[in-house]
């Protein structure tokens, strides 16, 4: 009678089990987040009118503006869309109201008025 063979397939441990741990490097970015300190408010605050804005008056909040690290563009007397924009921007960086040339913009621009 002839041999028989049959292939087995077994599992055998050729080496202990190890642990091999490979360092990951961080990989950081900068995230910049708002968030909400408080409600918004509306009020009332005096603003310098057309009435006291003479060529003179704008001259010295340009003049200040420019002082101060604002472009308000030509430094001419006359109240341009680059002196609104400098003016509001200023308004932003110091946490003062907006939306107009307040005695508060105006007192931080030191423009003092003396005609009022």
């Amino acid at each position: 009678i002839p041999a028989e063979y049959e292939t087995i397939k077994i599992k055998k441990r050729l080496a202990e089990a190890k642990e091999k741990r490979t360092i990951i490097p961080e990989e950081l970015q900068k995230i910049s987040k708002k968030v909400k300190v408080s409600d918004e408010k509306m009020s009332w605050q005096p603003v310098l009118c057309e009435t006291n804005m003479s060529k003179e008056v704008v001259l010295k909040i340009q003049e200040s503006l420019q002082g101060k690290g604002f472009s308000p563009g030509e430094v001419d007397g006359i109240v341009g869309r680059d002196t609104l924009v400098a003016v509001d921007q200023f308004q932003q960086k110091n946490d003062l109201s907006r939306g107009g040339l307040t005695y508060e913009t105006l007192d931080m621009l030191e423009v003092v008025i003396t005609n009022l």
